[in-house]
């Protein structure tokens, strides 16, 4: 779910500089969709793995490589923190090494030491895969959701309800253990002293000597005089669903995602609940996002992409400026949110260039679209043109309307 949409489908640059050219695009795109050597996917693909790993693992690694080649002349690697050699806590000079990241005097990364392969991985023939080895901080990302000063290393995100997770867990395995015995029908036959059970045909218990009986569906079977047969009745328990729903309910919580996002479970829930949810957490997305992502990797890799285009002299020599398209998020309503973007507009709270943002989309691809279909539509007597609604008299304080004034 949170990879979902702290990602998406991509998250879209936007060149803000007036003067770079179309190329800058070009090398970006040319960037994102080349970026990937070990799974042939693209940087988009890429960020949401790194995204689900931070919320597995607390933080990714990400470690840029330069290629000889003058198309594309980086590329980058997703790497699971157990690359990091944790176990190194040492001085080196005027450096210092905390769980292999290696800070300055001034306490600035300059350095990780990280292993050439997965310490778990079972191959014969990688040599000593526990030595690790120094990698400039220059070529590597390291992300996380920074949550107190000073911090090194990232935490993950499901650490404050891994032990309720697991209770949970463990209380449905009970009760499917206990629903098993329930399911056991056994018949209990008591007898006069000196009496032989016939209920059903018997075996002796193997190193007991105790008679088995052996119960068939639909039999039928007439006592002797004296014997009598007793059924066990376990007791049933009730209220598993509360308890689950309640439990799944402090989980999503101390996840950060709302309980239907979790769950799938929408029961009970209405517009003006749904929205409220998603308004607050939204607001964790946005730090997510615009705190974590957009510093951490994004501004980054614009940075090192067009420095590297720059170098072959296939770009220009100062980075271009960008602002960042995050994914667009549906609408709960769309005929209420569509309203309330379009009323944001008109009265300047929100700009065009803006909505198309929010929309996922680059205002200048977007422009560009609308010019070059724009005539063909009118052409082709297409018109897509939104009819004016004539004006409703604005409602008074004290009305019950629920009209906007």
């Amino acid at each position: 779910t949170l990879p979902s949409h702290l990602v998406g489908s991509g998250i879209t640059p936007r060149v803000v500089s007036k003067r770079a050219p179309k190329r800058v695009r070009e090398n970006w795109w040319r960037f994102v969709e080349n970026s990937d050597r070990q799974h042939r996917t693209n940087f988009m693909a890429q960020l949401r793995l790194a995204c689900r790993c931070i919320v597995e693992s607390g933080e990714v690694l990400l470690v840029w490589r330069d290629r000889d080649d003058v198309d594309l002349p980086l590329s980058v690697d997703v790497f699971e923190p157990d690359y990091l050699d944790t176990g190194k806590n040492e001085t080196r000079g005027d450096n210092t090494i905390i769980q292999g990241v290696e800070f300055d005097r001034d306490g600035a990364r300059v350095a990780y030491w990280l292993f050439d392969h997965h310490p778990g991985e079972a191959v014969v023939g990688l040599g000593n895969r526990w030595q690790s080895r120094r990698v400039d901080a220059e070529r590597v990302d390291h992300v996380f959701d920074v949550l107190r000063p000073g911090q090194a290393r990232g935490i993950p995100w499901l650490a404050p309800v891994a032990v309720k997770m697991r209770d949970v867990a463990e209380y449905e395995d009970a009760e499917l253990i206990r629903k098993k015995i329930e399911a056991c029908f056994a018949a209990f036959v008591t007898r006069p002293e000196g009496e032989m059970a016939t209920v059903a045909q018997t075996e002796p218990e193997a190193g007991s000597g105790r008679r088995l009986e052996r119960m068939s569906p639909g039999m039928v079977h007439y006592l002797r005089d004296g014997e009598e047969v007793q059924f066990g009745s376990p007791a049933s328990s009730s209220g598993i669903g509360e308890y689950l729903r309640v439990q799944l309910q402090s989980t999503a919580v101390g996840c950060g995602v709302t309980y239907s996002m979790m769950t799938g479970d929408l029961s009970g829930v209405n517009y003006s609940s749904l929205r409220e949810g998603k308004l607050q957490f939204w607001q964790d997305l946005d730090h997510w996002q615009w705190n974590m992502l957009v510093p951490m990797v994004l501004a980054s890799a614009w940075r090192r992409v067009h420095e590297a285009y720059a170098r072959l002299g296939k770009g220009p020599r100062d980075v271009p400026g960008c602002e960042w398209a995050m994914p667009a998020r549906p609408w709960v309503d769309p005929e209420k949110d569509g309203k309330a973007v379009e009323r944001d507009i008109r009265i300047g709270r929100k700009t065009w260039s803006q909505m198309a943002a929010e929309a996922g989309w680059d205002p200048e691809e977007q422009l560009e679209e609308i010019e070059r279909w724009g005539p063909r539509t009118k052409a082709a007597g297409l018109d897509f043109g939104a009819k004016a609604e004539p004006a409703k008299p604005a409602a008074t304080d004290d009305s019950e309307g629920g009209n906007d004034p």
